[in-house]
């Protein structure tokens, strides 16, 4: 669950008092707890600094995608390690982009090849 996995990131201990949590928050949004929350309405959530929202600064928004990144990592990690030592055909031969990829540092990235992150109202 999306919303219980960023509570974690940003503090929730356990998984206890989340249920509640999460019908309030439904409840003050007037947001059908087994719908979740769009996009939209999200935004607005973490945007807004009253009781009723989750409102985080532009810094503890990137703390949270950072330990969310380091998360994932870790777990592509372990899905690697488990899953054995990889195949023996060069990856240029599956994919013609690889080659060139690969021979591309990170500091020759064509400014199309970063990922962009918008954000209104900020």
């Amino acid at each position: 669950d999306e919303m219980l996995r960023f509570s974690q990131l940003n503090g929730l201990d356990g998984e206890e008092e989340y249920p509640q949590e999460y019908r309030e928050l439904c409840k003050d949004w007037k947001m059908a707890p087994s719908k979740g929350f769009d996009l939209a309405t999200w935004k607005d959530v973490l945007d807004d600094e009253s009781p009723k929202g989750l409102y985080l600064e532009d810094h503890e928004l990137r703390q949270t995608l950072d330990r969310l990144i380091g998360q994932w990592g870790e777990s592509l990690a372990q899905q690697n390690k488990d899953s054995g030592p990889p195949e023996t055909a060069d990856e240029s031969e599956k994919n013609p982009r690889a080659e060139k990829e690969a021979r591309r540092s990170p500091d020759t990235r064509s400014e199309e090849d970063l990922p962009r992150v918008k954000r209104s109202g900020r």
